[in-house]
């Protein structure tokens, strides 16, 4: 039997202290899951050490449940979340927390998570054009900027023990997901403007995971990771 939890509060407060880096650095944004390449790392960015109720704090909005983080893109803030049985990809004005439109993925079908997770893990990324969100109980779904769908991409994807956690990733020009699962893992990657899909290799071996792709150089190659 599926179990989801509402995070609201804590994923407001991470909506608020993301901004409050992003916004007030000035410094490039942060358009994916743990930012530029996956690495966690903001290169010029100067964030606050200390923020709270009162202080560094520019707006706040109240979020549906989910355990993803927001990405930052073009002055808009994009979140999944789980909302009254919908799995959901939001739009924010990153200057005055103002949402700006709300999108549905059409899954027919929710699936089974851990009692602390949530159908709506992942973490949106956008490359200034389209935000991609992608959901294990469907696969992935493209919007432009003002939420307009651009395109679908169902992906089969099989039991995943507490569900999925993987996020969709932007590495040289292609939309790279991690689709480990009991049985038949895979890594594809689809085209950002079209969502064909580029490739797919399989991965046996690698059991259900909450990996996410990353791209690093080894031996003078460019070469990806999850």
């Amino acid at each position: 039997m599926p179990f989801y939890c509402s995070l609201a509060y804590m994923r407001t407060l991470l909506l608020v202290s993301l901004l409050t880096t992003s916004i007030s650095c000035a410094s490039a944004d942060w358009p994916q899951f743990r930012g530029p390449n996956c690495a966690g790392v903001s290169e010029d960015g100067k964030p606050p050490v200390h923020f709270d109720k009162s202080s560094n704090v520019l707006w706040k909005a109240n979020l549906p449940a989910g355990v993803g983080s927001p990405c930052v893109a073009k002055d808009r803030v994009f979140v999944a979340g789980f909302d009254e049985g919908k799995l959901v990809t939001l739009g924010f004005d990153a200057r005055t927390g103002k949402q700006l439109w709300k999108q549905a993925a059409p899954a027919a079908k929710i699936e089974a998570v851990h009692k602390v997770g949530s159908p709506a893990s992942a973490t949106p990324a956008c490359d200034g054009e389209r935000v991609y969100s992608y959901f294990g109980s469907y696969g992935v779904v493209a919007y432009d900027l003002d939420g307009k769908e651009q395109w679908r991409k169902p992906l089969e994807i099989g039991m995943v023990i507490n569900g999925s956690g993987t996020s969709p990733a932007l590495l040289k020009g292609r939309l790279v997901i991690n689709c480990d699962q009991q049985d038949g893992s895979f890594l594809v990657a689809l085209d950002p403007k079209t969502g064909k899909e580029l490739w797919r290799t399989q991965r046996p071996g690698f059991p259900s995971s909450t990996r996410r792709p990353s791209c690093g150089r080894a031996t003078g190659e460019t070469r990806s990771s999850s």
